[in-house]
């Protein structure tokens, strides 16, 4: 049987319909690309030592 497996992110279910698509063979390692994601949600939220797993 598999392994149910689930990650937990901090936006809506719409933010994430229209976020930005990835495509690995067209936007890994695309400056442009990272660019346009960061964009999209913002700066990087630091995580503290409470939250990881």
């Amino acid at each position: 049987m598999a392994e149910d497996r689930r990650i937990h992110v901090d936006r809506t279910k719409e933010q994430i319909k229209n976020a930005p698509e990835f495509d690995k063979d067209r936007h890994l390692g695309n400056a442009d690309y990272h660019r346009q994601v960061g964009g999209y949600y913002g700066p990087p939220r630091v995580m503290t030592s409470c939250c990881l797993v």
